[in-house]
């Protein structure tokens, strides 16, 4: 049966989405209160008829350095580095640690459009294209109007097999503004999104356009529909995935998670503790790395790749958290994730004069791109776009 479901997929996906295990269940284990029990869920085992082991050298050196960043074993060279565990930080690391070894700088946009060790080590011999473009060509076929999502163009690569055939999809990531040499660029969410615009308008000249975008990055998509109307085209469908504008109050974080854990039960509470651990680590590294910076730029030396990778998602961020959304005339789709589906909208609501329309979804909001939650977003996502397009 696994290796029909692998053919299967092989026609109708990238050879970096096919899943590399896959678990045959007479029922999945679902919490009291009908939610999925992932506790319970088994855990893939890997055998040589997924796991596809390095080719040659350079794979098994390739191989080497991703273990050692992401801290886990084994790694085939057709897996993602994203679907392992992987993040813009992490991605940062290792490039950083392929220069090391390879004397050879990656733009930071190269995993997101390569993120498997197959397709680097093809881009590392000289047999495929380095990175550098904000617009990707997720699935271009279709008869439907082109879905534009804006973030990590991983998150859209996730979503496209679900939302079908006929649905073209493309991404637009922030990286594909790092230059690959010289200063780091001062950012601002109007400038993001203007240049943003001419990307769209290479695919699609004139509206109505469809729009999306995930947590921080809705703030780049909504500027997008600003200035499109601004420029007097039309805003079909503008959707946020998990986006909270308004400063939470400390009583609520209390009555939000206490909310959760009655829903949700002792998982949440472990899930949510290492959630917080990977945000704390986080919080480290961008806060060292504007250190650093302050270093360099007193002692008037050449930063490292690395270390400009990490000032211009700091600039990213303090881009994000400096804009000020204006009044939108339209309407926004929101869908939830079920961690933050009691958190409030209220701002939202407030600047979308044409209303609100709010879905949730199974999961929790950094996993609401990982099997299964991604099946559950996808099919709501597909679902808000095939009504948009009838309407």
């Amino acid at each position: 049966m696994e290796d029909e479901l692998r053919r299967f997929l092989k026609d109708k996906l990238p050879d970096y989405m096919v899943p590399s295990a896959f678990v045959i269940l007479d029922k999945i284990p679902l919490l009291p209160n009908g939610k999925v029990d992932r506790r319970h869920l088994p855990i893939p085992k890997i055998d040589q008829t997924s796991y596809c082991a390095p080719q040659n050298a350079l794979e098994l050196q390739l191989t080497k350095i991703w273990e050692k960043v992401l801290g886990i074993s084994p790694i085939g060279v057709h897996d993602n580095f994203f679907d392992r565990g992987g993040h813009s930080l992490l991605a940062v690391k290792l490039l950083s640690q392929i220069e090391k070894t390879f004397g050879k700088h990656l733009p930071l946009i190269t995993l997101f459009q390569a993120p498997t060790i197959g397709l680097l080590a093809a881009i590392l011999k000289g047999e495929g294209p380095v990175g550098g473009q904000m617009l990707e060509v997720i699935q271009p076929h279709g008869t439907r109007p082109p879905f534009f999502f804006i973030g990590s163009t991983n998150y859209a690569r996730a979503l496209a097999p679900v939302l079908g055939d006929n649905q073209p999809v493309y991404g637009l990531n922030i990286f594909g503004l790092l230059p690959s040499d010289g200063p780091i660029p001062s950012l601002d969410v109007k400038s993001i999104a203007k240049q943003y615009c001419r990307e769209i308008q290479t695919v699609q000249a004139e509206g109505p356009y469809y729009l999306g975008g995930y947590c921080g990055d809705a703030k780049v998509a909504f500027e997008i529909a600003q200035q499109f109307l601004a420029d007097g085209h039309t805003i079909a469908f503008l959707v946020f995935i998990d986006v909270v504008w308004q400063p939470q109050k400390h009583h609520f974080y209390i009555q939000h998670h206490w909310h959760n854990f009655l829903e949700i039960g002792f998982t949440y509470l472990s899930h949510k503790a290492r959630q917080r651990f990977n945000y704390l680590k986080t919080l480290l590294r961008l806060s060292f790395s504007k250190k650093v910076e302050m270093f360099y730029q007193y002692t008037q030396k050449k930063s490292s790749c690395q270390l400009q990778d990490m000032q211009f998602i700091n600039r990213f961020f303090a881009a994000l958290n400096n804009y000020e959304p204006q009044p939108y005339p339209g309407d926004i789709t929101l869908i939830l994730s079920q961690d933050w589906y009691c958190k409030p909208s209220t701002k939202l609501e407030q600047l979308a004069k044409g209303g609100v329309k709010i879905y949730k979804v199974a999961g929790y909001h950094d996993n609401l791109f990982d099997t299964p939650q991604v099946e559950i977003l996808g099919e709501q996502l597909k679902q808000c776009l095939e009504k948009k397009s009838k309407t």
